[in-house]
């Protein structure tokens, strides 16, 4: 095989791993899809948790209060009783005295209750709005995973057909050559084990390539790295 023709194989090799690489980026996007929505449901289902635990703190204030509002009532109904059937002053001053810490305290208890009812509706709708939405997205999740599939399938499909491709370039290639190659493709993730010569310097690392080394290739294709980040060097006058 040529030199120039082992270039070209290689150049071919990595045009078809950037494409791998463009539909892996794909399904990467693709499954995003559906984690953005299992994502959103989980921060849901768990303030689901959190409204369900703080209405039920709610129901036993408001609860509480109820209780504690209606023992003063009875207590302020009998003192309003007795204030009818005292005798002398201090008694009167004295309950008369409860009376109004008992009014006071009671409409403290009423503007409470008042508050944790708002609340307890606040959360209450939280809660419906919650729960719609968890059903609802549910349905889309399911909807979306099979559309994911579907497209994830298709780009398997390429990658396949790229790879298969990359396979029978690669047997083409001399034994050594090839081996060594399929090595770069492994260290390199980024899908570029070739750098291209651009005015002396390695196109990928910007390496300042020896004189020596850059006349040798552009004489005669061989396989060459650069002394920098050990890409195979491409030189120049080889068509890409």
């Amino acid at each position: 095989m040529e030199n120039s023709e082992t270039a070209h194989h290689l150049i071919e090799v990595q045009s078809l791993l950037n494409k791998v690489s463009f539909h892996k980026k794909n399904i990467k996007q693709n499954f995003q899809r559906t984690d953005s929505i299992k994502q959103q449901r989980e921060k849901s289902q768990q303030r689901l948790e959190e409204v369900h635990t703080l209405l039920k703190s709610v129901d036993e204030s408001f609860n509480n209060e109820d209780l504690q509002l209606q023992k003063e009532s009875k207590e302020l109904e009998h003192k309003n009783q007795q204030r009818n059937l005292v005798t002398s002053e201090k008694e009167l001053n004295a309950i008369e005295h409860d009376i109004i810490t008992l009014e006071e305290s009671i409409s403290q208890l009423e503007q409470k209750a008042l508050e944790h009812l708002e609340e307890k509706e606040k959360l209450e709708q939280e809660i419906s709005d919650l729960s719609s939405f968890c059903e609802g997205s549910l349905k889309s999740l399911q909807n979306v995973e099979k559309e994911v599939e579907q497209l994830n399938q298709n780009e398997d499909q390429q990658i396949n057909n790229y790879q298969d491709r990359i396979d029978q370039i690669i047997s083409l290639l001399p034994p050594v050559i090839g081996k060594e190659f399929l090595g770069l493709i492994e260290k390199f993730e980024d899908n570029k084990p070739l750098s291209f010569l651009k005015s002396g310097n390695c196109g990928q690392c910007h390496y300042s390539i020896p004189r020596a080394l850059e006349e040798a290739l552009q004489k005669s294709f061989c396989l060459e790295f650069c002394p920098n980040c050990n890409r195979v060097l491409i030189p120049e006058n080889v068509p890409h």
